[in-house]
């Protein structure tokens, strides 16, 4: 595994970038159906099974995409940004690292502290935990506002993206797409280790 170039992103944190966002945004979605749709018992259950098993999962790819993200740091900017972006990039970037281990984490706790077991797909168990009402709540309670504090990251992240793409005309989205390098004559270029990218 090599690390990224100093200005773009290698194949294999494309790849970590993409899975993670497919299926954080389908467990976001899910999530949300669950917990503001009118189920009934039927239909709710297979779901939520679902929705459980995968979250263990999640678990241990985001596990691997924190551990992969800190090992590797962050490239620097494809062109000059205000600082202003550059802190607001860095604020929004730790927020969605962190949320890859908190919602999971926190929905995995909520499971096994509330005395449920998480059956994973039929092929095994995770059994429950000893019941223990306040910790079950505190981790209810961070699953929830990490749910939508992810959410409304997202929106940010992704609206950044558009910006750069759409409006400033930098590779800052196409290098997540396809490892592209900046302009050669890109100015503002920073060393490796050094301002927070803006995707």
């Amino acid at each position: 595994m090599t690390l990224d170039p100093a200005t773009s992103y290698g194949r294999l944190s494309r790849v970590n970038h993409w899975v993670t966002a497919i299926f954080f945004l389908a467990m976001l979605l899910l999530g949300f159906t669950l917990a503001n749709a009118e189920l009934g018992r039927e239909s709710r259950a297979p779901l939520m099974l679902v929705h459980k098993a995968t979250g263990v999962l999640l678990l241990a790819w985001g596990t691997w995409r924190v551990s992969w993200r800190i090992r590797n740091g962050f490239p620097s900017p494809p062109a000059a940004h205000p600082q202003w972006q550059i802190r607001l990039s860095t604020i929004v970037h730790i927020g969605l690292l962190t949320a890859v281990l908190l919602m999971p984490m926190s929905g995995v706790a909520d499971s096994l502290l509330g005395g449920r077991d998480i059956d994973m797909y039929g092929l095994f168990t995770i059994p429950a935990l000893a019941e223990n009402a306040g910790l079950e709540a505190v981790a209810e309670t961070i699953h929830s506002v990490t749910a939508y504090t992810l959410a409304g990251l997202l929106v940010l992240h992704i609206g950044a993206a558009l910006k750069h793409h759409l409006f400033d005309r930098d590779p800052t989205l196409m290098r997540m797409v396809r490892g592209a390098p900046p302009a050669p004559n890109a100015p503002g270029a920073l060393p490796r280790g050094g301002a927070q990218p803006a995707n």
